[in-house]
């Protein structure tokens, strides 16, 4: 489905940046600790300008005094409902796609912006990560170093609020090896199309069960 600059179909998305002969190996959202956080923060501070319009209303004799305070606390309810849709978008509907040739990070902000940036693997130097929220959530922060720019200038790519960002950065990783053997020759394409699935089928795993300490400890992994 498409609404504006809005597609909430991912498949239609891949079809349109991924052509034949090249294999997804890993797609993610944002972290739902996204949505939640921001959730939680504007509904805080929706409550503190309500509670402090309802105090001024306290102390208003004047019918057309309190007109405007309604006014204005309607425009605090509407203003906060399209944040708290346009929160949902950004969480839901941004998408990082890992290929064996390119890295596709479509973000949608609203309705009314979409925004496609497509790395080609050739131009990823080294990706790192770190955790948020004390690893609680296993969410994290990816960091992406490009190659560097003419004129000898570099550029870190960030994203926060990335699920298993262990996982995303082995894929990216995987994703390369592919390329690489695939580029030596040492891979028909159908053994290329069989590695591709076997890792997007391992990756998918470790997203949606993350190890727990000890197995990640033993280098065991969840059924």
């Amino acid at each position: 489905m498409r609404f504006l600059a809005l597609q909430t179909d991912v498949e239609l998305l891949k079809k349109q940046f991924i052509p034949e002969g090249e294999h997804e190996i890993l797609t993610v959202t944002r972290h739902p600790i996204k949505f939640v956080t921001e959730f939680f923060g504007k509904t805080l501070i929706v409550l503190l300008l309500t509670t402090v319009l309802g105090l001024i209303l306290e102390f208003l004799t004047s019918s057309l005094t309190q007109n405007i305070v309604y006014g204005l606390a309607l425009i605090v309810v509407l203003s906060y409902l399209y944040q708290i849709v346009k929160s949902y978008i950004a969480w839901r509907y941004n998408f990082l796609i890992v290929t064996s040739e390119k890295l596709i990070i479509i973000h949608h902000e609203s309705f009314l912006h979409q925004y496609v940036n497509t790395i080609h693997l050739n131009n990823i130097r080294s990706t790192r990560f770190e955790s948020q929220f004390f690893g609680i959530f296993r969410c994290g922060i990816l960091s992406i170093d490009l190659l560097e720019l003419e004129g000898g200038s570099t550029e870190v790519l960030v994203l926060s609020y990335i699920p298993t960002p262990d996982t995303i950065a082995s894929a990216i990783e995987h994703a390369i090896a592919l390329k690489q053997q695939r580029k030596e020759g040492t891979d028909t394409p159908q053994e290329q199309e069989e590695k591709a699935e076997d890792i997007k089928e391992s990756l998918e795993k470790e997203v949606e069960h993350p190890p727990t300490s000890d197995e990640a400890a033993r280098g065991t992994k969840p059924e």
